[in-house]
């Protein structure tokens, strides 16, 4: 039997996994480039950054350039579980058209792997809102309906998902389905004490909005800095016309004034200067970092 700290070993070694637990347990993401949306690997991680960070314009844009893929039975890319899971919840937390995911999951039924057959059917049952829980995987729809936001929650599926969680542990084929098991279950506790949960909700979206800004403003601080360090080397290369006869600090100017915004040119050195002032300013908020 797989216990849960080898599932979570196991999805600590792969990178979009990774991703994926810290949203469903954390709410972090992870920044990307753009993506090419028509790239199913991009298109997954784009769909996780658009999800924590409540991007509905970038979210439409990644599922509709999706949607002119046609679905075909014998297509392996729709047998993905973590594609089918993050466009599932990107349909129902930013209200988009269903039908596209409706035919993947019709294909999911149609095989004989009971792990498919559970996921799809709690996924469609998910998206058209039916509420038996006979087929259905509660906590894998708890987390389905925490992610999308919900504040009226069965107390039925609370229980369900509970009694199914603890009834053994995750042994599944499938990573969504072992994630979704242990934040599933972790939810349905949660959810006991309502108010606790929602206090804690709250922080863990504060954090990750706050993480996200103190990124862009070490970046913007970066970029001053290196803008300040141009313009007092062209005003001492301009106000001090006799540095020219010396050699070493002429080129040095030069360097500075020549090499676009400071030293920005240089990855190592802006590098550096981010990760330093970003724990200035951890520091002076009072904000430790994990």
């Amino acid at each position: 039997m797989m216990t849960i700290s080898k599932i979570l070993e196991r999805v600590s070694s792969q990178p979009l996994l990774k991703e994926l637990y810290d949203y469903v347990f954390h709410g972090h993401v992870k920044s990307i480039l753009k993506a090419d949306y028509s790239s199913i690997p991009q298109a997954k991680q784009a769909m996780l950054y658009s999800l924590g960070n409540n991007n509905s314009e970038e979210a439409s844009n990644i599922y509709y350039t999706l949607c002119q893929r046609v679905p075909e039975k014998d297509s392996t890319w729709i047998y993905d579980d973590i594609l089918v899971f993050l466009v599932t919840c990107t349909v129902a937390k930013f209200h988009l058209n269903k039908d596209w995911i409706l035919k993947i999951l019709d294909f999911w039924k149609q095989t004989i792997d009971e792990e498919r057959n559970l996921l799809s059917t709690t996924c469609r049952n998910f998206l058209e809102g039916h509420s038996d829980l006979t087929n259905t995987y509660a906590p894998l729809l708890l987390l389905l309906v925490d992610i999308r936001g919900d504040k009226d929650i069965k107390p039925s599926l609370i229980l369900k998902a509970f009694q199914e969680g603890w009834r053994s542990e995750p042994t599944f084929n499938l990573e969504v389905l072992n994630l979704a098991h242990i934040r599933g279950t972790e939810l349905s506790i949660l959810y006991s004490d309502i108010n606790n949960y929602e206090h804690n909700r709250n922080i863990r979206l504060f954090e990750n909005n706050f993480i996200n800004r103190i990124e862009k403003l070490s970046k913007f601080l970066s970029l001053f800095v290196h803008f300040i360090i141009t313009i007092i080397a062209y005003i001492i290369f301009i106000k001090f016309p006799l540095i020219k006869d010396y050699f070493g600090i002429k080129k040095i100017l030069e360097f500075l004034i020549s090499g676009g915004i400071g030293i920005s040119s240089l990855y190592f050195f802006k590098d550096r200067l981010e990760n330093y002032i970003r724990k200035i300013l951890y520091n002076a908020l009072g904000y430790i970092k994990s």
